[in-house]
């Protein structure tokens, strides 16, 4: 298995096949109706997406009005291409060399809406001794994604919304939202994963966001789970 949560790894991943652009889970056809309420048609919401890949998931915001974007990612091979890409067709996007668990550079309460597609998955997806298929991670590997969990807190705004998209049920991920609990009002919803022929021929689905009940039996293999966070409290330690 590929060392997902390895930087050199992403590096000569986007040096080698960086330009064919890539989504993980879904691309934003299938995030639209999860996005909708809380970007509400109003171009001024400023966005931070983390750990943004060669997605062109910004670059559909941008051009849907959505154009106070900010995508990081801890690979300059990556966010290099995404610069080169958007130099002249949308000069207003901004992208930085940034680590998602390291984000002091940015300043507190910025956004309105934090996205990740996959980030928290692929950190938790590295080489550790004891990995995610266990469900027990390494004490640093915990702290680091505990961290950017706060971190994510930092630079929203009061009111703000972070949105992680996953393939893991709550069970496998509570345990990194708890520290930072008193910071959120949490609700986890589910959305039909995309056949192999919808993501070919680009077929839209109903991919509205379903809330999650933990006692309907839900095959996790069949969805995505949906994370949604709304900051009720100020972070003063971070």
């Amino acid at each position: 298995m590929p060392d997902f949560g390895s930087k050199a790894y992403w590096d000569e991943r986007y040096k080698t096949g960086g330009a064919n652009m890539f989504d993980w889970y879904m691309d934003y056809d299938g995030l639209k109706p999860s996005l909708r309420d809380v970007l509400n048609g109003q171009p001024g919401r400023t966005i931070l997406i983390v750990g943004c890949g060669n997605s062109p998931v910004g670059e559909t915001l941008y051009d849907e009005g959505y154009q106070n974007v900010t995508s990081i990612d801890n690979s300059q091979a990556c966010i290099s291409l995404m610069k080169t890409r958007s130099l002249t067709t949308r000069p207003g996007l901004k992208y930085h060399v940034m680590d998602a668990a390291n984000m002091f550079t940015l300043t507190r309460e910025e956004f309105d809406l934090v996205l990740d597609k996959a980030l928290l998955d692929s950190t938790l997806c590295g080489k550790e001794p004891r990995g995610i298929f266990t469900k027990i991670c390494s004490e640093d590997l915990t702290s680091k994604v505990i961290g950017g969990v706060r971190q994510v807190a930092r630079v929203l705004k009061p009111g703000g919304t972070f949105i992680s998209f996953s393939y893991a049920p709550p069970e496998e991920r509570d345990d990194f939202f708890r520290d930072s609990a008193h910071l959120w009002k949490m609700s986890v919803f589910t959305i039909t994963k995309p056949s192999l022929q919808d993501i070919v021929e680009h077929i839209v689905e109903d991919f509205a966001p379903k809330p999650y009940d933990p006692e309907a039996n839900i095959d996790p293999e069949s969805v995505h789970f949906i994370y949604r966070f709304e900051k009720v409290a100020r972070v003063d330690t971070c």
